[in-house]
């Protein structure tokens, strides 16, 4: 899944939450409440993948810079 995608399906989720937050149920473990619960636990687990893994594992990654790539600049 690549970062667009998350994104996406980050944004869907916020707008159903918005939604959902139109609704009241009378009680505890509703059909609302359940799927508010899945939808806040499925954006956690989308957030952490972009949080962990940015772009994804297909990114490339910087190069230790040489000795000789590293450039002394005495202070003023």
């Amino acid at each position: 899944m690549d970062t667009e995608s998350i994104a996406r399906e980050i944004v869907t989720i916020k707008n159903r939450l918005q939604e959902l937050d139109g609704h009241v149920e009378v009680g505890d473990g509703t059909d609302v409440d359940d799927e508010r619960k899945g939808l806040v636990d499925r954006m956690r687990h989308l957030q952490d993948l972009l949080s962990t893994h940015g772009a994804g594992d297909h990114v490339k990654q910087d190069e230790p810079a040489s000795p000789d790539d590293v450039h002394y600049v005495p202070p003023a």
